[in-house]
């Protein structure tokens, strides 16, 4: 088992060990932004955003309002040519889902098109990450930094941007001086942000690698940058797996607060290179966990790569076809619905800036002859009205059918109207004072206190369509691939992109920017 970095952690449980704990009372706010140095993300919403401290969350612990803001999209409004040309349904899905951040890249030649995409963000309340630097950059040579703010100048940007994020996974096109040119072109772009007064109060994240194994190598950057930055895929495995690479991003920049621009899960069954596949209601439960571990963590901000598939690949071979939340018909995955039924239990429209306490006590402990395996987790986040969520999820691997049988009792000290939320299932806890949970192999909700939670009806999550072919990712792939490139050639025209059989790093998602 791998603790978070550098915390004790009193919210797990196996099977005849750990005791209770007790959550209790009002969770102690702060101001907005206080547990960072300035400059900070600034709040979203008309009214105030409660604060979730570091040690709240470490402490298993925080607020509706705060879980919910910490949560982002990656979205490619440049590749108008896919999914992403239908802008205006793709905000419409990110309104319902819940999420008011965004992530997405400025080319040094913005189209009229992304700057149209990007001007549309505040009708739907979103706030805008900026990645500058490497989006649309073929050359290997980062683009002068000041040119790029002035751009984002010339199209009125200002109002839409909340942070700048420097170049993207820069080692994986910039060539053999790839971590000089990085270290030199961070720093060029904190200070043309900070010393330019239209963007000075804007945060810089820093950098990020493809290859984790490179992550420590991101030293020398530590004062040219208001957020450390990580990308913490799982590839294809349980999230807890890769906590351990926040310890390292957090090493580059100590006492720095940390943001996660991308992370995620591909359902392309028949891809087993780079990021391994899950299936689509693996992902579902991995994405969810993976935005709970984070927000444990103290990662102020988790983008999920990404909204929507760029186009469909009948094959399931081309795993950039298939991290989205939504599919090119635009229709909603597992994860989809599974993400916006939980953003939406939680979404608190009266935060401003203080909790009212609970009016009970809960106690989270294992249930009489509960059999798990691997470690139980839980978060307690309050609603400014004092509604108290404690959300469950037990670590491992999926599918795991011994999960299934898990039980945990959460003990009220005093009866308290409940409700146990399963997805969009809500089932009204036993009156009392003692609630049993079993099946943790899906993350489960207990509301305490409150109404009872509706959720807005919406269409049935659709299948992922089957594979029609096994493509090129099987014995032989290449020499099918390498045979295709020599008929193109023969006749004369055509382009075609060979993918190598090479098995990066684990972790490597190299995906195209």
């Amino acid at each position: 088992m791998r603790n978070s970095p550098g915390r004790q952690r009193t919210s797990r449980w196996v099977r005849g060990a750990a005791p209770a704990l007790i959550l209790a009372g009002a969770v102690a706010m702060a101001p907005a932004g206080s547990a960072v140095a300035a400059p900070v993300i600034a709040a979203t919403t008309a009214t105030t955003t409660p604060a979730t401290t570091a040690a709240d969350a470490a402490a298993g612990q925080g607020t509706a309002a705060g879980f919910v803001d910490s949560v982002g999209v990656v979205t490619h409004f440049r590749y108008a040519d896919t999914t992403y040309g239908q802008v205006d349904a793709l905000l419409g899905k990110l309104r319902a889902l819940g999420v008011r951040h965004v992530r997405d890249g400025m080319t040094p030649a913005p189209t009229p098109e992304l700057i149209s995409a990007f001007h549309k963000l505040p009708d739907y309340g979103i706030k805008l990450n900026l990645v500058v630097g490497s989006a649309g950059v073929s050359s290997g040579v980062l683009p002068d930094p000041a040119q790029l703010l002035q751009t984002a100048h010339d199209n009125n940007l200002r109002s839409v941007v909340e942070t700048i994020e420097t170049a993207n996974e820069w080692d994986s096109k910039g060539g053999p001086t790839w971590l000089d040119d990085l270290r030199s072109y961070q720093c060029q772009l904190f200070d043309a942000v900070h010393q330019n007064p239209e963007w000075a109060d804007v945060p810089v994240v820093g950098p990020s690698v493809a290859r984790r194994f490179r992550v420590p190598l991101l030293t020398g950057m530590a004062g040219c940058q208001d957020y450390v930055n990580a990308h913490n895929y799982a590839n294809g495995g349980p999230p807890e797996d890769y906590l351990d690479l926040l310890a390292q991003a957090r090493a580059n920049a100590p006492g720095k607060p940390i943001i996660v621009t991308e992370t995620g899960y591909h359902t392309a069954l028949n891809r087993k290179q780079n990021q391994q596949p899950v299936t689509e209601d693996v992902k579902a439960q991995y994405l969810l966990r993976t935005l709970l571990e984070n927000y444990e963590a103290g990662v102020t901000r988790t983008f999920v790569y990404q909204l929507a598939d760029e186009r469909h690949d009948p094959t399931l071979t081309e795993q950039e076809a298939y991290f989205g939340l939504i599919r090119p018909d635009l229709s909603e995955t597992p994860a989809y619905q599974a993400l916006s039924s939980l953003l939406n239990l939680l979404s608190d429209p009266g935060a401003a800036g203080t909790v009212k306490a609970p009016a009970t006590t809960v106690t989270v402990t294992p249930a009489a002859g509960a059999a798990a395996t691997t470690p139980v987790e839980h978060l307690m986040l309050t609603r400014s009205d004092g509604t108290q969520f404690v959300i469950l999820w037990q670590r491992g691997a999926l599918p795991d059918p011994a999960a299934a049988s898990t039980s945990v009792r959460l003990d009220l000290s005093t009866a308290t109207p409940s409700f146990v939320v399963d997805g969009r299932t809500v089932s009204p806890a036993p009156a009392g004072t003692s609630i049993t949970v079993t099946g943790l192999e899906r993350v489960k909700v207990v509301q305490v206190g409150g109404a009872a939670p509706t959720f807005t009806p919406t269409a049935s999550a659709t299948a992922q369509p089957p594979a029609t072919s096994s493509g090129s990712s099987g014995p032989g792939g290449l020499l099918l691939g390498l045979g295709a490139l020599a008929l193109l050639a023969a006749a004369g025209g055509g382009a075609y992109v060979v993918y190598s059989r090479r098995r990066p790093p684990e972790g490597e998602r190299l995906a195209r920017e």
